[in-house]
């Protein structure tokens, strides 16, 4: 496998929802996925600001701020906008969209894997 091939293959692996992956769907639904820190987090660390890493101290000064936003980590499924860290990019997915997601990220593992 290639460099390029080999880095996307664990960023699919990384947001934790191919077949292979450490995290059951159970876990997976209290997990934030964080492209800016590169792993995810629990959830309940957005409950807490002091939790929260130092990666995260553009957030911590947003929240602070007198127009406050906050990340809606009770979505079912969570992925932080690595750029705009209070945005979840799939605050408005449904199920079935998380579930297309989830079998596209599988198709895409499995034909890495044959590379």
């Amino acid at each position: 496998m290639s460099f390029s091939v080999e880095v996307f293959h664990n960023r699919i692996i990384f947001l934790g929802i191919n077949a292979n992956a450490p995290h059951s769907d159970m876990q997976k639904m209290l997990l934030v996925v964080c492209p800016l820190l590169g792993h995810t987090v629990r959830k309940t660390v957005f409950e807490n600001t002091s939790c929260l890493p130092p990666e995260m101290k553009s957030y911590v000064n947003k929240l602070q701020s007198g127009d406050p936003e906050l990340f809606r980590y009770t979505s079912s499924f969570c992925v932080q906008d690595p750029f705009d860290l209070s945005h979840n990019l799939s605050k408005a997915w449904t199920s079935a969209t998380v579930n297309k997601f989830k079998a596209l990220c599988n198709l895409s593992v499995q034909h890495l894997d044959t590379l």
